[in-house]
């Protein structure tokens, strides 16, 4: 039962920051420097950072988050803090335009990822789609998008990459779940991680 509930809050958690780096991915018509969010890098910016979840119950899950030069991605979450017993990983990768993900129960499945012949490159997000704030994370400034089911807190600095996401009511009126990403470190990940293991 436990694991089901920590695999049930890495889906309500991570796969809306997985959407969200999508939507603000996504090409933007031509606008002026004004209407754009400052600090937004034209190239992707690698890094890793660990995953912390905290569920209805109050419960702490872990895992660790990857980006790519080339934009591709990597979750993993698990159980207990870190270092956690790892229950489901998340891979897209651009450049073999391929998914990969890995649960306990069914192993490694991989899919096509639909990919432009040219690559996927980082696009500037519009102004008016998010609120500023004052709040930093880790140093990195952040803004945010709000409704009444939660809040997602993006670091322009990373690419307008999802740090921190609430959920309201989450399971239970009243109470929140929470996903904060911590000890943020900027450089590229190992290539293999990006990529399905060999069959042994």
């Amino acid at each position: 039962m436990r694991r089901h509930i920590t695999v049930q809050l890495a889906v309500l958690l991570v796969t809306p920051l997985l959407l969200a780096v999508a939507f603000v991915s996504a090409r933007v018509p031509q606008q002026s420097p004004s209407a754009l969010v400052p600090d937004v890098p034209d190239h992707w910016v690698a890094f890793g950072a660990d995953l912390e979840q905290i569920d209805e119950k109050g419960d702490v899950s872990s895992g660790r988050v990857y980006r790519a030069g080339d934009g591709s991605t990597r979750f993993e979450t698990g159980t207990g803090r870190a270092p956690a017993v790892i229950a489901l990983i998340g891979i897209q990768n651009f450049t073999q335009r391929a998914s990969y993900r890995w649960s306990r129960r069914t192993g490694w499945t991989a899919g096509p990822l639909q990919v432009p012949l040219q690559g996927i490159r980082p696009h500037q997000a519009r102004a008016d789609a998010f609120a500023p704030t004052s709040e930093t994370l880790e140093g990195f400034r952040l803004v945010k998008t709000s409704n009444a089911s939660s809040t997602i807190w993006f670091a322009p600095q990373l690419n307008m990459y999802p740090v921190a996401h609430e959920v309201y009511d989450c399971g239970t009126p009243g109470v929140t779940c929470r996903m904060t990403l911590r000890h943020i470190q900027l450089g590229e990940p190992p290539a293999a991680l990006f990529e399905q293991p060999a069959e042994r």
